[in-house]
């Protein structure tokens, strides 16, 4: 007879979302376009682009490299760099968790 009961507390996160859902929720939560994913080198969309490296390594289970092709033009060390910025951006803002989890 065993004495101790062995339950898994683990939540297991679904990374099943597509890219371009991510990315179009994020861009109506922002109030920007989906276009200004692929805007390069303008403080205005450093947020948007940023937070959306973060979610689409997250929530879409797809590597940097991947990332990269989505955004076009841009490398992996920078993706590594705007992921950082996300997940920052993302810590500050529980409206947006909130607005992920819906």
């Amino acid at each position: 007879q065993e004495k101790n009961e062995y339950r898994s507390e683990r939540y297991i996160l679904l990374r099943t979302q597509t890219p371009k859902n991510i990315i179009d929720h994020l861009a109506n939560y922002l109030h920007m376009n989906f276009c200004d994913i692929y805007m390069k080198g303008q403080r205005k969309y450093i947020k948007f682009r940023s937070l959306c490296c973060f979610l689409l390594n997250c929530f879409c289970n797809i590597p940097q490299k991947d990332i990269c092709l989505i955004f076009g033009n841009i490398t992996q060390s920078s993706i590594s760099r705007l992921s950082a910025k996300g997940a920052l951006y993302f810590k500050d803002s529980p409206q947006l968790i909130q607005s992920l989890l819906i």
